[in-house]
Formats: structure tokens, sequence, C-alpha cells
């Protein structure tokens, strides 16, 4: 369908196979299963989604997921403690802002760039100031 749009370029998938030979190497996590915003589902909805990824990852990749990031980043409180509850190790979810090595729930940068430059300097946190958050945790230093 989308091919029909001229400057419209669809992005070819990964076959099962490729996604097999990654996860050798790298953490394959769930994105859940059917796509949907999960703060407007109910947590019945949450735990089937859970439950369909660990089916779907068993059967036709051979492998238990141990992240799930939420669709469109949307979720309520309390989901993220479901999936952690579910047997996920570790949830992804969004609020542009760095994550603690040791945490499970992790924040992640929206990235959006028009030049390499520009992906770069956001891709690093752009206009977070990592020098005052540092600063801020180890007590060295002012902090305005």
């Amino acid at each position: 369908y989308f091919d029909r749009f001229d400057g419209f370029r669809t992005t070819t998938m990964m076959t099962l196979e490729e996604v097999r030979q990654v996860a050798t190497e790298h953490e394959i996590g769930a994105h859940s299963f059917e796509h949907a915003s999960m703060a407007a589902e109910t947590d019945e909805y949450l735990q089937d989604d859970l439950g369909r990824c660990y089916v779907y990852f068993g059967e036709k990749i051979g492998l238990q997921p141990i992240i799930y990031a939420f669709p469109n980043g949307s979720c309520r409180p309390g989901q993220a403690e479901c999936v952690l509850a579910a047997g996920f190790d570790h949830v992804l979810l969004v609020g542009n802002d760095w994550s603690d090595v040791k945490a499970h729930s992790h924040r992640r940068f929206g990235l959006h760039a028009q030049t390499l430059p520009e992906a770069k300097f956001r891709s690093l946190g752009a206009f977070r100031r990592p020098a005052i958050a540092i600063r801020r945790r180890s007590g060295l230093g002012r902090t305005t």
C-alpha cells in the first residue's frame, strides 16, 4: 500500500531466521503482540499480550524474551511492574532521560534529526546537561 506514494520507501523486514541469527549475539525484546497503546488497555489485556509474546518468541524464535518495550511509550502507573512480574527482566519506557545500569525499568531518548551532527547531539542527551547531573549525583561543585 505505502509503495504507491512517491518518495516513500518501505523497509524490508527481517525474516525469522535472520532474527534467530541476530539473537545469538544481541538481546532481542518484545514490543508487544498487537502494538496497542497500553495506557488505554486493561491490566488483563496487558497480561494477555505479555503471554502471547512469550508464546510467539518460544515457538517462532526459540527463546524467551527478557525485554519489553511499551508501544508508543504508552503505559499507566503500575504496568511496568506487571511486566516485570510476568517474567521480563527489563522494561523500556520513554521519558528522554538516562537510565541507571542497575535499574529494571529504563527510560530512553526519542531520537529525530535532520543531520548527522544533530543526531549525534541528540543521542548524547541534547539539552539534558550531563555535567550538572553528574555533579549533583557526586555532590561536587555548583549545580547552577
